[in-house]
């Protein structure tokens, strides 16, 4: 059985630099942003999703597109699983 997993939201913080909101409106399906998962007591792990639906203001679709190092996170969240998420909760753009 697959543990729940939870998108950690990134906290406002002078070292942490988040991608702009205009950094944001550019991002189409096919682009590649960065999220942070929590899988029970795993640590938070930074993963890159494959943006697959951005049509609606506050609900994006992607799928995983890397493997996770951690065990109970890589069977959680396996390559091309598909994830759902606000765009604020995207820590990097690439």
């Amino acid at each position: 059985m697959k543990e729940a997993y939870r998108i950690v939201r990134p906290r406002l913080h002078p070292n942490f630099e988040l991608p702009s909101r205009k950094e944001l409106l550019k991002l189409k399906p096919g682009d590649s942003v960065k999220l942070m998962f929590k899988v029970g007591t795993d640590d938070v792990e930074r993963m890159w999703i494959l943006l697959t639906d951005t049509s609606t203001d506050d609900l994006w679709k992607g799928t995983i597109d890397n493997d996770a190092t951690q065990e109970l996170t890589a069977r959680t969240l396996p390559v091309e699983f598909e994830v759902s998420f606000h765009p604020l909760d995207i820590i990097a753009t690439y």
